[in-house]
């Protein structure tokens, strides 16, 4: 019971990732917007973008963890207290 709540949380993850690295793939393939002609764009920019990315994703993990385990706790004890009886 408990592992197969564990292999669904794996799933979950893996699956959230998934979609994360997609829309990271989505971005980087989908053309770039036409730079107005005064001011060129900064690459910089794009650069801290990248960098800032991952430590995002790394703050956002954990909490997504703690979501999840909550979730997965609010579900076995609402299941627990409807069996028994």
């Amino acid at each position: 019971m408990l592992l197969l709540l564990l292999l669904l949380l794996l799933l979950l993850l893996l699956l959230v990732l998934l979609l994360l690295v997609l829309l990271l793939l989505v971005l980087l393939l989908l053309p770039p917007p036409p730079p107005p002609p005064p001011p060129p764009p900064p690459p910089r920019l794009l650069l801290l973008l990248l960098l800032l990315l991952p430590l995002l994703l790394l703050l956002l993990l954990p909490l997504l963890l703690l979501l999840l385990l909550l979730l997965l706790l609010l579900l076995l004890h609402h299941h627990h207290h409807h069996h028994s009886q």
